[in-house]
């Protein structure tokens, strides 16, 4: 199985809360005049957790050697480091 860049308990959360958030999504869109049927409202929500799924299973990006050694520092070097 492919690494995820989330656990799969933490995925589950996040698709969790994606069924509630379409259904209060599609009752916010009829008050402003666009109404969705049930079945508009499901394929909202499961095109949703298929871009959830797409982002979790996409390989994380390796930039390591771009980034700063240290928390905070900024990638900068430190004056007060011996060289040499």
């Amino acid at each position: 199985m492919r690494e995820m860049r989330v656990s799969p308990e933490a995925l589950l959360v996040a698709a969790a809360f994606i069924i509630p958030f379409a259904v209060e999504f599609r009752t916010v869109l009829s008050w402003v005049g666009i109404e969705l049927t049930a079945l508009e409202t499901a394929l909202l929500g499961l095109g949703m957790i298929l871009a959830l799924l797409a982002w979790a299973f996409r390989p994380a990006d390796d930039d390591s050697e771009e980034r700063p050694k240290r928390k905070g520092d900024g990638g900068r070097p430190n004056p007060n480091e011996n060289r040499g």
